[in-house]
């Protein structure tokens, strides 16, 4: 009786199928995808804030900035910041700065940094820590883009 009554359960469920057609599928993927990635960010314990930045200030000058903040109970923070130009189709090191929170402000670390560079494309990566009862988090972040054409 069983095999009789899974058999027919299976048949039903075989048959019995609501029909899609193939772009609802992939309107609603991508539109649950786009819902997804605008609702997630990373949750950390010990990192409350990062940033990075690199702004052109004119003929072939630059300025670079990068700061990260921590929550108060934080024992260190630091962050390193490189500055990367654009060879062909790979990105390149030209310069790295890294800074440690001072020992008043465990929890706030910035750079603010002028810098000369000849024509090209160029952006910041930045690594950012946040250290608090022996557990250290890090964030990693990409500057916008910038080209310098004096």
């Amino acid at each position: 009786m069983k095999k009789i009554l899974a058999s027919c359960l299976a048949l039903v469920m075989l048959f019995w199928t609501i029909p899609a057609n193939a772009s609802t599928i992939s309107k609603s993927k991508a539109q649950k995808e786009n819902s997804i990635a605008s609702s997630m960010s990373p949750q950390y314990l010990n990192i409350c804030e990062v940033s990075n930045g690199l702004i052109p200030l004119g003929g072939s000058s630059i300025e670079i900035y990068v700061s990260t903040i921590g929550y108060p109970n934080a024992t260190s923070c630091t962050v390193d910041a490189t500055l990367q130009r654009k060879i062909g189709s790979s990105w390149v090191d030209c310069k790295t700065w890294s800074a440690t929170s001072p020992s008043s402000h465990r929890e706030l670390v910035d750079m603010d940094i002028y810098y000369t560079v000849p024509n090209g494309t160029y952006r910041v990566f930045s690594t950012h820590s946040v250290t608090d009862s022996g557990i250290t988090e890090y964030e990693y972040m990409f500057s916008d883009v910038v080209t310098i054409s004096s």
